[in-house]
């Protein structure tokens, strides 16, 4: 049996949790090159789009299945099957043609969600530092600044790369939100919305 003191090492040793959203995938036509330059039939292939929640942070992430597939050999390699109890397995990996069934595009996508957050719960995938650079974590300075800030209400900050929207905390992206008023696309909608 632990006592009070080993249960409460073992839960500041555990991390600060972290939660994954989908968002709605994207179709995306990407060219190509062949040998000698000639030009290919351009390729299409689905962008699946996530907001990562740690913390006092949000930010976006775009992945293709073929990045999970990778990552995911990578993980199954690094550790035994008994350490990812509780993790679940990535969808089957299906071609999915120029027309494929949006409908399987978005329960791949909620798979997708599903493994994810799965994965965030496990000690030993979350300590290693794989899902944290799978996920494009912000640097350590970032996360503590998050953390001062979350206590001040209606505050927008830059943290290096990193400005987060005074209104949801999302990442600011700075070709798609105004970072003047350090709110996001959405937050500046709902508040012109408001205003009108």
């Amino acid at each position: 049996m632990v006592g009070m003191a080993g249960y409460h090492q073992q839960l500041s040793a555990r991390p600060p949790s972290l939660v994954v959203q989908a968002q709605e995938p994207q179709r995306k036509i990407m060219g190509r090159t062949g040998l000698i330059g000639f030009s290919c039939r351009p390729v299409e292939y689905t962008e699946y789009s996530f907001i990562v929640h740690y913390e006092a942070l949000a930010w976006n992430v775009r992945l293709r299945f073929s990045e999970f597939v990778e990552f995911d050999t990578s993980m199954r390699r690094m550790f035994r099957s008994s350490e990812l109890k509780g993790v679940d397995s990535l969808p089957s990996k299906t071609y999915l043609s120029g027309n494929a069934s949006q409908d399987l595009i978005s329960e791949r996508n909620r798979h997708l969600e599903r493994y994810l957050n799965s994965l965030s719960r496990s000690d030993v995938v979350m300590q290693s530092g794989l899902l944290k650079s799978f996920l494009a974590f912000p640097d350590e300075e970032a996360v503590v600044e998050a953390r001062e800030d979350a206590n001040r209400p209606n505050t927008y900050f830059s943290a290096g790369a990193f400005a987060v929207c005074r209104g949801c905390r999302a990442l600011l992206e700075g070709h798609r939100d105004d970072l003047d008023s350090g709110l996001c696309s959405v937050c500046a909608r709902h508040t012109l919305t408001l205003s009108l």
